[in-house]
């Protein structure tokens, strides 16, 4: 039996962000890259958009939210203005990238988690897998919720 929270294994890190273990050099290059531009970002709105981004590697995405959280709470902190829409709430952006670094969460098929919408037919921006995860039970959707 896995535990239903267990984080997906990392191996190594870059700019102190885990990287998913499992996965290719070349795959890992664009982790990095998405890292690195995850890490440039300052502004809370281009944060939650990054996190968002179904396209980008889901490492940079978890570091995008986190941050995006951060500056969230640095600005009630210090009382400055609340972000320009009004719809970036502390559970709106913890809504981003959900499941992003959970290991029963994992498309089999995409660097992406089970929970990540697709877009329209022909926008799909995630990411297929070289080579499809193996079935588990953990991560599959209970048919309750599908």
């Amino acid at each position: 039996m896995t535990d239903d929270n267990a984080p997906i294994p990392t191996h190594g890190k870059h700019r102190g962000i885990g990287l998913h273990a499992g996965q290719s050099a070349e795959r890992l290059a664009i982790v990095r890259r998405d890292i690195d531009a995850a890490h440039a970002l300052t502004e809370l709105e281009e944060l939650v958009e990054f996190a968002d981004d179904v396209g980008r590697a889901p490492e940079s995405r978890l570091w995008a939210k986190a941050k995006a959280i951060a500056t969230l709470d640095d600005r009630i902190e210090r009382r400055a203005p609340r972000a320009r829409a009004t719809d970036l709430s502390r559970e709106r952006i913890k809504a981003s990238a959900v499941g992003a670094d959970k290991l029963r969460c994992q498309s089999p098929t995409h660097f992406a988690s089970i929970y990540d919408r697709r877009g329209p037919p022909g926008g799909d921006r995630r990411v297929p897998r070289e080579v499809p995860l193996p079935p588990r039970a953990h991560n599959r959707i209970p048919p309750a919720d599908r």
